[in-house]
């Protein structure tokens, strides 16, 4: 095993946790593929890398951007891991998607400068991973003068601030949570 594989490694480790395939890349610019592979059972034998560890950190932090479970697993499967560790860890996490979705929906609304548009806010909650079913109920608790879509017709609320939708931001039983 070369030694200066694995303190390469360890000093990747040591900035954050990585995952198998995303060490992996990292080393293959200095170092042949057999030495890294060995380097790497090395560490996760040793305790000093797990791919399950990993993933849970890798699901709280971006949990904290608002992201949903499909989006996060997604990620995680490109990083290298596999699908079904990615979902028995979000699952385990036991990730409120309503909440997070609804605190994904708050900002986007604020960030808004002219009236916001359903379709525009449905699509931006499907690229951050929400369920369908967490979308359709979000937009449910919509004021009515939303607008449907710059477009339509359907109008809205043009230039009504973005940050006065609170209504977004109920609980599963339609009460206020701010």
């Amino acid at each position: 095993m070369s030694v200066e594989c694995r303190k390469k490694a360890m000093d990747l480790l040591a900035l954050r946790s990585h995952f198998r395939k995303e060490l992996a890349a990292k080393l293959r610019r200095r170092f042949d593929p057999e030495e890294i592979e060995e380097v790497l059972d090395g560490l996760a034998r040793d305790g000093l890398m797990d791919e399950a560890t990993t993933a849970r950190e890798f699901v709280t932090q971006r949990s904290k951007r608002n992201l949903g479970p499909r989006r996060l697993r997604a990620e995680m499967v490109q990083r290298g891991v596999d699908e079904q560790l990615a979902t028995e860890v979000i699952e385990d996490l036991q990730i409120d998607e309503g909440e997070l979705a609804e605190e994904a929906a708050q900002r986007w609304l604020r960030s808004r400068s002219k009236a916001p548009d359903r379709r525009a806010l449905a699509r931006h909650l499907e690229r951050r991973g929400f369920a369908q079913r967490v979308i359709v109920s979000i937009l449910e608790r919509l004021p009515d003068d939303l607008g449907a879509s710059d477009q339509d017709g359907a109008g809205g609320a043009r230039g009504t601030p973005a940050a006065e939708h609170p209504e977004v931001a109920t609980n599963e039983s339609g009460s206020d949570t701010q």
